[in-house]
């Protein structure tokens, strides 16, 4: 009889997909199935990329989005404008869109110049008033 109460409290808690999860998934299924191995392979990629890079590696970049279709970019070191046009313009070439990066840990300080610095949080951590952080 417990055995019964108990499969009747889990089975409560486990739900049939919704028609949007379904839909959802249906379409996730057809655009895989039109993808070639390379496209797939490529979705796995995240490539990291500049404003300060050189003309020929962003051309080189621009190819990687349109070849292998990345799975993302990842922002490092740049001018902020040139950063922010090289975004909108790569965001709009894949079929699949891709996931925009940035890695930041310490602020956008730590990747753009034209931006607030903040303090690192090792600072703020090392500062014995918590008011001040």
């Amino acid at each position: 009889m417990w055995m019964m109460v108990l499969l009747m409290c889990i089975g409560g808690t486990i739900s049939a997909q919704t028609a949007d999860e379904m839909a959802r998934e249906k379409v996730v299924n057809e655009i895989l199935e039109e993808m070639s191995l390379t496209e797939k392979i490529g979705q796995l990629y995240v490539v990291s990329f500049s404003s300060r890079q050189t003309p020929e590696r962003l051309a080189q970049i621009e190819e990687y989005i349109r070849k292998y279709q990345l799975g993302g970019l990842i922002l490092m070191y740049s001018d902020l404008q040139a950063a922010a046009d090289l975004m909108n313009d790569w965001i709009e070439r894949p079929k699949i869109p891709f996931l925009m990066t940035i890695d930041a840990e310490w602020g956008l300080s730590m990747r753009f110049d034209d931006v607030v610095k903040f303090p690192q949080q090792m600072q703020l951590g090392s500062l014995s008033s918590p008011e001040l952080v």
